[in-house]
């Protein structure tokens, strides 16, 4: 009984754990998004701006250089939050151990992607597709 107990413990652990980097990192990746997307509308603002002075024969760099700072800034936001997206998988790692796979006495494996609940001679996750053995 304690067996099932701790499989089942552990089991719930796994989803929790998981559930709540899914959303997490969802929330990272979607921040990146915007980074990006402002990325893109600053890239418009400086060839606007930079063919408009050359236009006129008077191109200087100091006319985008606010826009190039903030494109500098984002890049490196990017770069601080993709390490946030592996410290938080570093973390789960820790938690759940190296193979989180959780098999029980009822015929169930635990998907060590989403945390879903297949049956134990499945090879795929019926959830995600994840390999499970």
């Amino acid at each position: 009984m304690a067996g099932i107990k701790e499989m089942l413990s552990r089991g719930v652990t796994s989803v929790n754990v998981k559930t709540s980097n899914f959303m997490e990192i969802n929330k990272i990746k979607t921040y990146i998004n915007t980074l990006r997307d402002e990325i893109n509308d600053l890239e418009k603002i400086i060839g606007k701006k930079s063919y408009d002075a050359w236009k006129n024969n008077k191109f200087d760099i100091s006319i985008v250089e606010a826009e190039l700072q903030k494109i500098k800034a984002n890049y490196s936001e990017i770069e601080n939050q993709e390490i946030k997206i592996k410290e938080i998988e570093e973390e789960a790692e820790k938690i759940l151990g190296a193979n989180s796979q959780v098999s029980d006495m009822t015929g169930k494996v635990v998907c060590p992607s989403c945390g879903r609940v297949n049956n134990d001679d499945s090879k795929f996750c019926v959830g995600c597709g994840s390999h499970l053995k």
